[in-house]
């Protein structure tokens, strides 16, 4: 059942997908908790290297009651030997299983993404910058999310760490309606910084990706 919902993304990363820094595979697809969730490793293989990614867990969903999500786990900056690195954050890497896992979800699907090792979205969030224009909230929103939730939930050591989650919309009304709530807080965010005499280099990304945002829906 798992397998049949994200058949599709699966079967790319089953294959290998091509990026700037080497190959992106899944290995060790394995049941999770439930028959509703399988749990993979995501690697990428550059000439003879071979790199663990990070941790996904894919979960089909139950019916009403939650909906498909998806989950990033602990991705992180890392390094093949001391003459190579490679950099998960801001990366080709990031922007292909972003998108990937997006477009993979149906609506109302979730992804979560782990992001202790993301400085500018862990400190931009501490900072009150809305979530939609964190680094990682707009790479989230870019393909197709649009409600978000900054949260940590004690689970026993299951939990992982502090997640930001992206949702898609279930219809076009719900889709308006997330817009429409985005649009005031960039807005009130923008009109607070106009204010204030200093804005730190933070904020003044989130400024440029709020202005980005007005514009994709029609706000200039």
């Amino acid at each position: 059942m798992v397998t049949s919902l994200f058949e599709e993304c699966l079967g790319l990363l089953s294959k290998g997908i091509a990026s700037n820094d080497g190959t992106i595979k899944i290995t060790d697809l394995l049941r999770g908790r439930s028959t509703k969730e399988k749990r993979a490793t995501i690697f990428i293989r550059k000439d003879k290297d071979i790199v663990n990614l990070m941790n996904v867990t894919f979960f089909v969903g139950i019916k009403p009651w939650y909906y498909p999500w998806i989950e990033i786990a602990y991705s992180y900056d890392f390094k093949i030997d001391d003459s190579k690195v490679f950099f998960y954050i801001n990366s080709d890497i990031e922007i292909t299983l972003v998108h990937l896992f997006c477009d993979a979800l149906p609506p109302a699907g979730k992804l979560f993404v782990s992001y202790d090792p993301d400085d500018e979205t862990r400190k931009g969030l501490m900072m009150n910058i809305p979530m939609v224009l964190s680094r990682l909230g707009f790479l989230m929103f870019t393909y197709g999310c649009t409600w978000f939730k900054d949260w940590y939930f004690p689970e026993g050591g299951f939990e992982g760490g502090q997640k930001l989650q992206g949702e898609k919309p279930l219809t076009p009304t719900d889709k308006k309606r997330h817009l429409g709530q985005l649009k005031n807080e960039v807005l009130d965010f923008i009109l607070e910084k106009k204010k204030q005499s200093y804005i730190s280099p933070l904020e003044e990304k989130a400024l440029n990706r709020g202005n980005i945002f007005l514009k994709n829906i029609g706000i200039d």
